[in-house]
């Protein structure tokens, strides 16, 4: 195969998704690198853009280009060895492409040549590790940045811009070069792998649709999937209150995914890993203000950990939440197999004026009534953290607004009046945006020292959320009216 071949594979091989997010991610670090290089006149300032820039390579290893790991499992089971060598040549070819260049360029800016490489290196090498190793290892590896700043005043590891850097660098990047190499050969070598658990790759995912695809999110997967699942891991329904005296609970069975209902060990068993992440999460906020060397240690623990509760459960929570459930609904509703008209048949739905407003309350109320839970969580851990005016104003107005969303959503999916797909990534993208602004406002408008533009940039803030609230409006009268106009609510949309 010729170079340009070589060149051209993951453009070929890879989903047109994931050829979309590979140029996000460039646009979105190279834009930064070049900012900072423009903007920034810190002495440090090329080992920050080379940070960015790894970064964003690090994302491109881990996202884009590991998945032709799937490729060169499938040439092998194929017994396709001139294939797979073929795919090790393009990863090779692009491990060079990803640190030369950028080494070169910031070496004519008289950047550090072997400091700057070596960081491009360990930031190849965790990409491709993140998709190769097994998902516990790599939730560690996540874990690692916050316990080095823990433990900075017990254990001085240098950074990249620091003269110590390239003492323990190399050793890294050998460690993980060779645990790469060990799991491609366990991948590739396994006849048929686990897709599931934590002991899994990450890159078998990827085969199953989870890059660029949302359809995992919502809980609703291929029957090739659900079959591969271990029994222990196979959701456990509670059917007992299922029948025509209780229909909105038969609808959310005939829904799926986060509407079915579970008993206590299958609500247990979704939950086990949002928890994790969550105590992960609020564990390395706790850490990093360890670091930061507070007087009153256990009242920092409480704000960061208070901070954390706002910004995971709270604010992230309710955005995932809308995100679920809208992705589930507009699954639901454009599958044309002819299984969702059948639910028009349920016994105990009554007429179609009735089996619109029994729908809408099944589908409407367990997300509105979990909205509201994390919305009292917000407020009343906000409270604590004496956030008040128009910060307290900012993450409630910030919950609300995944509500309204949610709510606009799913009346026009219901009413067969969705918003085109690019519409709807746009209205996701700046949703999930501002909530993720709103995670940072404790963090710029709290402490002794504040941001002196919290204020306005708050303000700002809720000037989007306003906005975005009339578009949302217009999206929920549309949808409701389009819904009174359906002769029955369970029409696919094609």
């Amino acid at each position: 195969m010729t170079l340009a071949s070589l060149l051209l594979m993951p453009l070929r091989l890879c989903q047109r998704s994931s050829r979309w997010l590979a140029l996000f991610i460039s646009i979105v670090c190279g834009g930064g690198a070049i900012t900072v290089a423009v903007f920034s006149s810190n002495a440090k300032m090329l080992f920050g853009v080379a940070m960015i820039l790894g970064a964003g390579i690090g994302l491109l290893w881990a996202f884009y280009l590991s998945i032709l790991t799937l490729v060169a499992m499938d040439a092998r089971q194929l017994r396709l060895p001139r294939l797979q060598r073929d795919v090790i040549a393009c990863l090779l070819i692009y491990g060079v492409l990803s640190v030369v260049p950028v080494t070169l360029l910031l070496g004519l800016a008289h950047a550090n040549i072997p400091a700057v490489a070596m960081l491009l290196v360990l930031c190849v090498l965790f990409g491709l590790g993140f998709a190769l190793l097994p998902r516990y290892v790599v939730m560690l590896l996540g874990f690692l940045p916050s316990v080095r700043l823990a433990l900075a005043p017990i254990l001085m590891i240098p950074g990249p811009g620091d003269s110590g850097f390239m003492a323990w660098s190399p050793l890294v990047a050998l460690a993980l070069l060779l645990a790469c190499i060990h799991r491609w050969r366990v991948l590739m070598r396994s006849i048929q792998p686990a897709e599931l658990g934590f002991g899994s790759s990450m890159v078998l995912q990827y085969r199953r649709g989870s890059m660029g695809r949302w359809s995992n999110l919502s809980g609703l997967e291929s029957p090739m999937s659900v079959r591969q699942r271990p029994a222990w891991m196979q959701p456990k329904a509670d059917l007992r209150e299922v029948g025509p005296s209780n229909p909105q609970t038969a609808l959310r069975v005939a829904l799926g995914g986060w509407y079915l209902p579970k008993t206590l060990s299958g609500h247990l068993q979704s939950l086990a890993a949002g928890l994790l992440s969550l105590l992960l999460f609020v564990a390395s906020m706790m850490l990093i203000s360890v670091h930061r060397g507070q007087a009153d240690v256990l009242h920092k623990l409480w704000l960061s950990g208070g901070i954390a509760m706002l910004a995971w459960v709270g604010i992230f929570g309710g955005a995932m939440l809308m995100i679920v459930t809208v992705q589930l609904m507009l699954q639901r509703w454009r599958r044309v197999n002819g299984e969702l008209p059948l639910l028009a048949l349920l016994p105990g739905l009554g007429d179609a004026t009735t089996a619109k407003r029994q729908l809408l309350r099944a589908s409407l109320q367990r997300p509105l009534c979990v909205q509201g839970a994390l919305l009292v969580i917000i407020s009343a851990t906000a409270y604590a953290l004496h956030v008040r005016g128009m910060v307290l104003l900012a993450l409630t107005g910030t919950q609300l607004g995944c509500a309204a969303t949610l709510v606009a959503c799913v009346l026009g999916v219901v009413g067969g009046r969705p918003l085109p797909n690019w519409a709807f990534i746009v209205l996701i993208a700046v949703v999930t945006a501002l909530a993720s602004l709103a995670a940072f406002l404790p963090l710029v408008s709290l402490g002794s020292q504040p941001w002196p533009w919290a204020a306005p940039a708050i303000g700002l803030f809720l000037v989007a959320w306003l906005l975005t609230g009339v578009v949302l409006l217009w999206m929920g009268r549309r949808g409701w009216r389009a819904l009174q106009e359906r002769p029955h609510a369970f029409l696919s949309n094609g």
